[in-house]
């Protein structure tokens, strides 16, 4: 496929086919009560390669923005690799705040903001999801549309190879009119898209193989080695099965039916998806054990995990979700009140080449999980609990002597 070009599509049966654009509208939307956004850690993103950061630009304890005093906040949105983020407000507004010199927040300009700023650019539309990637940002509505903003120069935002930059949120055209996106994921320099259907797109940076095509698309040019990026989002048609683990996995595989996939996430070079039988496929970037394929090559098309059985009963199921940090994952799986990682989480870590548990969530009943760069968060019974490396810089929130796993309150109703 040349760069800028669509894919084909191909249509797979599902309940969704008959449904009328008012009923794909209401099951995508989700009800969720608001509450007070809190925020703590770095906020001055100009500064984040400075050594020693200067105290000014961190917040040690949870701090309520201003220009939030009085809206109800039903989800905040960032990546392991992003320095931008975003609020997405119970009226279905947008509040943008962060590192901005790509456009990234949509504002219509490229200047950072360190407070929350209204995305006006997005009011005519009603948006229920949002991901960030290192300088792109893609929004989901109600609807199954997309639009994105910030750098373009990898094809990560979706628009034409001539549009390097993006400062107001753009369409993100489909290669069907009819395909109808539920969820989408963003890499560092790559963007996953999740169709009602069950059939997953992507485009930007191939790298890896993280765009799940089959190849890297590198070239030599000028005695440097090029990438062709994809602008516009291909379907991902092929899965494989290797029946051994390890290094020589490569030798044999088995092409699998194309699954019907239910849920997505990203890190910064690799995916992880989720069938609607409990399978989990990943591919991409395999350093340190990412992919739970226990070796370290890298896999081009999503590839099946088959080491489940000790935990689930069953080799290759039993995944009910997957939350990827930049280079591990936190599993949920049907084994109730536990979890699992596969991964790295710091460079002075273990890698574990295959899901281990994670014993400090052992019997919480965990609500819901976000993973950084280093470390993850996640709601569980009546508390926060966080957990990443020391120095924190104030991310945990909990004063400036206290970097280490602690629990602290981000939202509260």
């Amino acid at each position: 496929m040349s760069n800028g070009q669509t894919c084909e599509s191909k249509k797979r049966p599902a309940e969704t086919d008959d449904m009328n654009g008012e009923e794909k509208k209401l099951k995508l939307q989700e009800k969720v009560p608001g509450g007070t956004l809190l925020f703590s850690g770095l906020h001055d993103y100009q500064e984040r390669n400075s050594s020693p950061i200067p105290p000014n630009c961190l917040v040690y304890s949870p701090h309520q923005f201003d220009s939030l005093k009085g809206i109800r906040i039903t989800k905040v949105s960032s990546f392991c690799a992003s320095f931008h983020f975003f609020a997405l407000s119970d009226e279905g507004k947008v509040y943008a705040f962060g590192f901005n010199q790509y456009g990234e927040l949509g504002t219509g300009n490229t200047t950072d903001s360190r407070n929350p700023t209204h995305v006006e650019a997005l009011d005519d539309q009603q948006i229920i999801s949002i991901s960030t990637g290192r300088h792109h940002s893609i929004f989901l509505t109600s609807t199954g549309s997309v639009f994105s903003c910030g750098s373009n120069k990898l094809g990560q935002c979706g628009q034409k190879k001539s549009i390097m930059t993006v400062t107001t949120p753009q369409l993100v055209q489909l290669p069907d009119k009819d395909i109808t996106i539920k969820e989408v994921a963003c890499g560092a320099d790559f963007t996953l898209l999740l169709d009602d259907r069950g059939r997953m797109f992507s485009f930007g940076m191939p790298e890896y193989g993280q765009l799940g095509h089959g190849s890297e698309d590198k070239f030599m040019e000028t005695n440097k080695v090029e990438f062709s990026y994809k602008y516009a989002p291909c379907e991902i048609t092929q899965f494989v099965l290797k029946e051994c683990e390890g290094p020589n996995a490569s030798v044999e595989k088995t092409i699998l039916t194309p699954p019907v996939i239910k849920r997505i996430s990203c890190g910064a070079n690799h995916s992880v998806a989720i069938d609607e039988d409990g399978r989990c496929f990943t591919w991409g970037f395999g350093g340190y054990g990412r992919l739970g394929t226990n070796s370290t090559e890298d896999e081009y098309v999503p590839r099946l995990m088959k080491c489940w059985h000790r935990i689930t009963g069953q080799a290759d199921r039993g995944v009910v979700k997957v939350t990827c940090g930049h280079s591990f994952n936190v599993v949920e799986t049907v084994q109730k009140q536990m979890h699992y990682m596969f991964g790295q989480t710091s460079r002075n870590k273990e890698a574990n080449m295959y899901p281990k548990p994670v014993d400090d969530l052992q019997g919480w009943n965990v609500k819901a999980f976000a993973c950084g760069q280093a470390g993850w968060v996640c709601v569980a019974d009546d508390k926060v609990i966080a957990s990443m490396p020391s120095p924190g810089n104030g991310m945990l929130g909990m004063g400036k002597k206290r970097n280490r796993q602690r629990h602290r309150v981000l939202l509260k109703p």
